[in-house]
């Protein structure tokens, strides 16, 4: 069994791999299409943004109290991203460019509502108090207004 650490440290790699985007699949050598470059660049920002974001992710849980059952548990659910045997895989939807790293946020973005969660259940100041909205806010305060809206909304 891996630990924590051994499983951020599998993610950072996951994340730090070249996407592959592929320039022929947005427009044909040899010829000028603008709006086949708009949209590569478009993929090549958005990839970008959700590597950035991938690594805000990680730098939290690894700083946090988070246990390793926390972590894994987004990845133990059969979504395209899953830890199994010691290992990660990835299953590639449409076109694995960009989507590998928004799997990564997606699951970590989970693990981090399950914790933050988990420490509200059975709190006596928590009574009362809307949590998904509280949650919503916190992230925005941990992680600032983008990414809270792209991975926590």
């Amino acid at each position: 069994m891996k630990t924590k650490e051994a499983i951020v440290n599998d993610l950072r790699a996951f994340v730090a791999q070249r996407s592959g985007i592929e320039v022929d699949n947005y427009c044909s050598p040899g010829r000028a299409d603008p709006d086949g470059w708009r949209a590569l660049q478009a993929d090549r920002r958005r990839i970008g943004q959700q590597g950035r974001d991938a690594r805000a992710l990680l730098a939290y849980v690894e700083a946090s109290g988070m246990e390793f059952e926390t972590l894994v548990r987004p990845l133990t659910g059969g979504g395209r991203l899953s830890y199994e045997n010691g290992s990660l895989n990835y299953t590639a939807g449409q076109y694995f460019a960009t989507e590998f790293r928004a799997s990564v946020c997606r699951a970590l973005a989970s693990a981090v509502w399950h914790f933050w969660a988990d420490w509200h259940k059975g709190r006596a100041d928590s009574p009362g108090l809307d949590i998904p909205k509280h949650l919503r806010e916190n992230a925005r305060l941990t992680f600032g207004r983008g990414l809270a809206k792209r991975w926590f909304a």
